[in-house]
């Protein structure tokens, strides 16, 4: 839907009416697409008959002039869910939200979208679980989408980064505000391989309230939610119970019983969940066929870097295994590392840990 102006000062404008929530907009929405008419009514207090509330307080186009102005100057896009446009997994939420704003594109591809979720003291174990499992489903072109949390949301949206991959992060704050605010790189990143989406207006602050919130819409995007690591009270396991409300496939990985972190993957696993040990078990889900990895040309190779990497796998191997098992000088087998990774072949996780990318 191509907005004039006026229709995104209304759009505005309703989302900010004091005493008038989500739920209330929805059925006005579902009442009319006609915001001309939507805005009479809420100015009468008649609400189509829908509502028995005299204490709305709707804010005037010159009220919400710089909140649109600073929507158009960052490119935000403001979807009522009347829309064409609007997310069509959203509606399957039993409460989807009214209004999202995109920064970014949203593509139908998406819609063929692995959510990634996973606690914020997370473990060497998590991180390079995500580095591999992940990093190869969203390089066989799964969309990613996570929360842009510190941890596992991190190192979700990363992963589908370093394979040029489009990821989405949801945001449990307005799209302009960056939060946490160390990962304002990252976020312009997003932006540029995919979108950042809220379903709060603009200058919302992230509070305790508005993650459980943003948790369902991960949900509703994805065709399935795999849980990384998530402790025993994890807000995680919430994701995952939004997912199985509406119908979604829920994973998650399987981890050591002494690990904090592992606690509440494996009570999900112990309750149904579907174990993921690899890759392999997303593609077929997920009905992708693995792109063939072949070994490159072993011409373009040194002979000290074609022994240090036929020693690698897609597993991480760390360092000192490396050494020992290609029998090859230490400083030599650093040096073959760093300029393998310069060319591509090769990732590293953590600094100490090399795997085949």
């Amino acid at each position: 839907m191509q907005q004039s102006s006026t229709q995104l000062s209304q759009l505005v404008r309703i989302h900010l009416a004091v005493g008038l929530g989500d739920r209330s907009v929805h059925k006005l929405f579902l009442k009319s697409d006609d915001l001309d008419d939507l805005i009479r009514e809420i100015e009468r207090n008649t609400f189509f008959g829908l509502l028995k509330n005299d204490k709305v307080k709707l804010p005037s186009a010159r009220d919400v002039e710089n909140v649109v102005g600073e929507i158009k100057r960052l490119g935000v896009r403001v979807i009522p869910s009347f829309s064409s446009d609007y997310p069509v997994l959203l509606r399957d939420l039993y409460d989807p939200p009214p209004i999202i704003y995109f920064r970014g594109d949203y593509k139908n591809s998406d819609m063929n979208s692995l959510g990634v979720v996973g606690t914020r003291r997370y473990t060497r174990y998590g991180e390079q679980v995500v580095q591999n499992i992940v990093g190869e489903a969203s390089a066989n072109g799964i969309t990613i989408i996570s929360g842009m949390a510190i941890g596992i949301d991190t190192f979700a949206h990363k992963s589908a980064l370093a394979n040029n991959a489009r990821t989405i992060a949801v945001l449990g704050s307005g799209v302009d505000v960056i939060a946490p605010a160390q990962n304002a790189r990252l976020y312009q990143d997003i932006i540029e391989h995919g979108c950042v989406i809220s379903e709060f207006p603009m200058g919302t602050q992230a509070a305790r309230f508005t993650f459980p919130q943003r948790n369902r819409i991960i949900a509703a995007l994805s065709r399935g939610v795999l849980v990384v690591e998530a402790g025993e009270m994890s807000g995680t396991l919430i994701t995952a119970d939004f997912a199985l409300d509406i119908g979604r496939e829920v994973y998650a990985v399987p981890g050591s019983i002494f690990s904090h972190a592992s606690v509440g993957t494996n009570k999900l696993l112990s309750m149904g969940a579907k174990p993921v040990l690899g890759a392999e078990t997303l593609l077929n889900d997920f009905d992708v066929k693995a792109k063939e990895v072949t070994d490159p040309d072993s011409s373009v190779f040194s002979e000290t870097q074609l022994c240090v990497f036929s020693k690698l796998s897609k597993e991480p191997k760390f360092i000192d295994d490396i050494i020992v098992s290609s029998g090859i000088e230490s400083n030599a087998v650093v040096q073959a590392l760093l300029e393998l990774e310069l060319k591509g072949f090769i990732k590293r996780v953590h600094g100490d840990y090399y795997f085949r990318g």
